[in-house]
């Protein structure tokens, strides 16, 4: 259990971490990308389950989860892949941001954090402009 009297945000190695209300009152420390209105959230955790082999008692964790979010003036919604991130610009800038992505090659669900900042970068400019 970590204090949220001194804990809002913080880096290690050139990640952002904030700590951000995921519902009603829960709050999780989450990677954040872009610093602009627009931000990309990443909510990392792994599983404990039982282990599957006959009679075994012991528990392990799964492999590493990414739940991919982005925040758009305070509001964060879930997406998959390089469509439902897409919408989640509404009718004005969703053909922009496609088209972005496209011109790019770039793939939302395994593109790298450096790729990530020049998309999230490039949706805010469209909100500035």
């Amino acid at each position: 259990m970590i204090s949220e009297a001194w804990l809002e945000k913080f880096s290690f190695r050139d990640l952002n971490f904030e700590l951000i209300e995921v519902q009603d009152t829960l709050k999780r420390i989450s990677q954040v990308i872009g610093t602009g209105s627009i931000r990309i959230i990443y909510l990392w955790e792994k599983r404990l389950s039982l282990d599957n082999f006959h009679g075994a008692k012991n528990h392990v964790f799964s492999s590493l989860i990414k739940e991919m979010n982005l925040s758009i003036d305070c509001q964060i919604k879930e997406y998959w892949n390089n469509k439902s991130f897409c919408i989640l610009f509404g009718t004005e800038r969703r053909d922009k941001v496609k088209r972005y992505l496209r011109e790019n090659n770039v793939n939302v669900k395994k593109a790298n954090d450096r790729v990530m900042t020049k998309v999230i970068n490039y949706c805010n400019s469209l909100y500035e402009g």
